[in-house]
């Protein structure tokens, strides 16, 4: 509990019943992370990437801080009733006055997610 692993690459790490309340996940890559019971109260999800994450359920998103500014995929997104260029604000957002981290060459801002299908 409150670890720091800000800019971490949790990438397909398996995080399920994890405990990471107030824990530092700013910058950090989980996509593809198994979040199956993780517990997020707290955390910090500035910039985080969590997009293709596994078995991520809205209620334990909205118990972390900072929640509005990661990065997720688009039916998440829809869950969240968040609009549907999250993903394009939250990149504007991080690169906006980071000079430290600059986009990388062949990070490209993410597009927005189609609207849904009726």
């Amino acid at each position: 509990m409150g670890c720091r692993l800000s800019n971490a690459d949790l990438r397909s790490a398996n995080l399920s019943v994890a405990q990471l309340e107030d824990a530092g996940l700013s910058n950090a890559n989980l996509n593809g992370a198994s979040l199956s019971d993780a517990s997020l109260s707290g955390a910090s999800l500035s910039h985080t990437d969590l997009r293709g994450t596994k078995n991520l359920k809205t209620w334990q998103v909205k118990q972390a801080s900072y929640f509005d500014k990661a990065f997720y995929d688009c039916t998440m997104i829809g869950q969240l009733g968040f609009p549907l260029d999250n993903n394009v604000r939250v990149f504007e957002d991080l690169h906006k006055f980071d000079t430290e981290h600059p986009p990388k060459q062949d990070e490209k801002q993410p597009e927005p997610c189609p609207p849904p299908k009726q």
